[in-house]
């Protein structure tokens, strides 16, 4: 049994997209175990496999499981919005077709400026249980940035802290349901093969 922690991120700036859709905090921690391995020149496993985070794991029956992380709890201060670049995806469309009247500078998928949402927030909270409580923070203190756009200074992180959490906190996500709609169940979430029907069960 892991140690039940609340991680708050305090933020000094605007985020894109951490209020839309669940953000679990593995996906971070998995960026973190990357930027670490790479660091130190140990292994990295494929994308399709997963780093050893310290956290509990969840499963059910059909064999899904996932890291004991709550989503992200965020408080808003105000809305607005930006100017973003929408690059295409010249690599994926590439897999698609090799007809050369293909042409990633036109149709609705070239290259534009896009008006984005953008959510002011002050700290971004979770609930998670954790297994190793040293690596844990050694991991969280790599976590420079949340959300999308980090490369350009949306999501900046200025401080993490840790204090005990509620036992069973983390289980405030979406989990496999009969009923719900598609989505990931752990990083990296944008991965086919981790996509499963969730829904909110409390």
């Amino acid at each position: 049994m892991g140690t039940p922690l609340e991680v708050v991120a305090t933020i000094n700036g605007p985020t894109v997209g951490v209020v839309e859709n669940p953000t679990m905090l593995d996906g971070p921690l998995s960026w973190a175990a990357w930027q670490h391995a790479a660091s130190t020149g140990a292994e990295i496993p494929p994308i399709e496999g997963d780093f050893d985070l310290p956290l509990e794991k969840w499963g059910d029956q059909d064999g899904i499981w996932g890291w004991c992380t709550s989503a992200a709890s965020v408080k808003v201060e105000s809305w607005s919005g930006a100017e973003l670049r929408r690059r295409p995806a010249v690599e994926q469309m590439s897999r698609f077709t090799t007809a050369s009247s293909h042409h990633s500078a036109l149709g609705p998928y070239k290259a534009r400026d896009s008006i984005t949402a953008v959510a002011w927030v002050s700290t971004i909270t979770w609930q998670v249980d954790a297994t190793n409580v040293g690596r844990f923070h050694a991991l969280l203190a790599l976590i420079t940035h949340v959300g999308k756009n980090h490369s350009i200074g949306f999501g900046h992180v200025t401080s993490w802290k840790t204090v005990p959490g509620p036992r069973r906190g983390w289980e405030d996500r979406p989990m496999p349901s009969a009923e719900g709609q598609t989505m990931g169940v752990r990083a990296p979430y944008w991965l086919f093969s981790r996509k499963h029907t969730c829904a909110w069960l409390r």
